[in-house]
C-alpha cells in the first residue's frame, strides 16, 4: 500500500485526499518503531525510499532494497551498501527472477 501511495504522490494529478492518505502513512511509518524485521523496500534508491531504508536500518531491521534505478539514484543508498543488514537487488518488481 505504501508503494501505491508513493506513486500517487509523485503523479501530477494528485488529489488532496490522496495527499492526505499518503501523509498519514508516512507519518505512521515515521512515528512507529518497527524492529528486528525483514523488510522489502521497493524503490529504495529514490528520495522517499532511501530515507525509509535509513530509518529502518536505524531500527535494527534487515532491509532489502529493490530498485531498477529508473528514477532512483545509487548515491542515495551508497552509505548503506556495506551495512550488514542491507541488501540491494537491482531490478524491477515486474521481472521474473533469473
Amino acid at each position: 500500500m505504501f508503494d501505491v501511495q508513493c506513486s500517487m504522490f509523485a503523479s501530477q494529478s494528485l488529489s488532496f485526499s490522496a495527499f492526505q492518505h499518503f501523509s498519514f502513512y508516512l507519518t505512521h511509518l515515521m512515528t512507529r518503531t518497527i524492529t528486528h524485521s525483514k523488510i522489502l523496500v521497493t524503490g529504495g534508491a529514490g528520495f522517499i525510499g532511501s530515507n525509509l531504508v535509513e530509518l529502518l536500518l536505524r531500527q535494527d531491521n534487515d532491509v532489502t532494497c529493490l530498485d531498477n534505478f529508473f528514477t532512483g539514484h545509487r548515491r542515495n543508498i551508497e552509505p548503506h551498501l556495506g551495512h550488514p543488514r542491507f541488501r540491494l537487488i537491482e531490478g524491477d518488481i515486474l521481472q521474473s527472477p533469473k
